[in-house]
């Protein structure tokens, strides 16, 4: 519901519903800037500043953190393996130390060899977003996928290391994770998170 006030910063607000409280939206006039509030507090849970500066309350120490890093990226992986290669175009969110990435949409054809998908080199994740080594190995992050092998659709397995390479598995395993020779295979959207 949109509502205005009669007051001097001549606000507007928007609330949503959200179980038994509700999250209230407001944009104030005078300089620009973004509120958000959590019923049933009256200070805002985090504001965005008419510059762009975001800050956050924390809901359970109630003061405030800007947040030091923000980015959303357009990324191009160029696939190659069972298909030829081609470039499919890779989200990538960035906000604070969590990285999201997802792929915007599906890749499959007639396979020419019978391995895994996997990135050339040129096209790895940035370093500003590679998951980071926690034990001084390159660790890999996976995660389960739905995949295409012989025209069906089954689980699979995404790896993303700390190069930031991407690998693309039939199976959800490595050691059995290669495309047959037969039907169409390939992987639809995907997507995957990470802390820094």
């Amino acid at each position: 519901m949109w509502q205005t006030s009669a007051s001097p910063e001549s606000q507007v607000f928007l609330g949503i519903g959200i179980e038994s409280g509700v999250l209230r939206f407001q944009i104030a006039d005078t300089n620009g800037a973004f509120k958000f509030y959590a019923s049933p507090t009256t200070s805002p849970v985090f504001t965005v500043s008419g510059g762009g500066a975001l800050t956050a309350k924390s809901l359970y120490l109630g003061t405030a953190s800007p947040l030091s890093y923000f980015e959303e990226y357009d990324h191009i992986v160029n696939y190659v393996g069972p298909l030829t290669p081609y470039p499919k175009l890779m989200k990538i969110v960035r906000v604070g130390r969590l990285v999201t990435v997802y792929n915007t949409a599906a890749h499959w054809g007639t396979t020419a060899t019978s391995t895994f998908f996997a990135n050339t080199p040129e096209t790895a994740i940035p370093p500003r977003f590679r998951p980071a080594s926690q034990y001084g190995v390159d660790d890999i992050l996976a995660t389960f996928i739905q995949v295409r092998v012989n025209n069906n659709f089954v689980q699979g397995m995404a790896t993303i290391d700390g190069g930031g390479n991407i690998r693309i598995y039939a199976g959800t395993t490595v050691a059995t994770g290669n495309f047959p020779l037969a039907g169409l295979n390939g992987f639809n959207r995907w997507s995957a998170s990470w802390q820094l």
